[in-house]
């Protein structure tokens, strides 16, 4: 069963994700602003493909489908702005978080204000001893809130996803 998630910030409304979502998070993803962040990869641009895959990870949480996705909403107008996730691997203690956000919220701190409650949400529920931020060189938004968020840059690891292969930046927040 997936662990339900609801936390009301200063400014926002995050919660696990939802079928009703899919749309406006389909739109947040292929957003070209967003989208070349994510690594520009064709999957991204096919409809069919991100809401399935979107569908998948909104399936319950289990070892086979380790991902937990959670919605971010302005909390005064109710609009979805972002979103962000965990991929946990538990029997190594560890997960890989991302977040990412619609471009005109972009530099308001809004991403270290949903993923700080999200991480101690990880921790407690859990037990992780490490998170993992995969972030591209030239996303220099996204270290910055890494590092608002405790994460230290390790160095740059090969990363291969969505038929791309490439370098990124590996960043570590050891929560023990």
């Amino acid at each position: 069963m997936s662990p339900t998630f609801y936390k009301i910030t200063e400014r926002l409304k995050v919660r696990s994700f939802q079928d009703i979502d899919s749309n406006d998070f389909f739109l947040l993803l292929t957003n070209p602003l967003v989208n070349i962040f994510l690594g520009g990869s064709r999957f991204l641009s096919n409809s069919h493909l991100v809401k399935q895959f979107l569908r998948q990870m909104s399936l319950d949480y289990s070892e086979s489908n380790p991902w937990l996705l959670y919605s971010i909403f302005n909390k005064n107008n109710h609009q979805l702005i972002g979103g962000c996730g965990i991929k946990t691997e538990l029997k190594n203690q560890k997960a890989e978080i991302f977040y990412l956000f619609s471009p005109s919220y972009w530099g308001q701190g809004l991403a270290v204000e949903a993923c700080r409650p999200l991480l101690k949400n990880a921790l407690n529920q859990f037990g992780l001893e490490k998170v993992y931020a995969h972030i591209l060189p030239e996303n220099i938004r996204a270290q910055r809130v890494a590092e608002k968020l405790g994460f230290k840059y390790f160095g740059m690891v090969k990363l291969s996803r969505y038929d791309k292969k490439g370098k990124v930046q590996q960043w570590i927040l050891n929560l023990i």
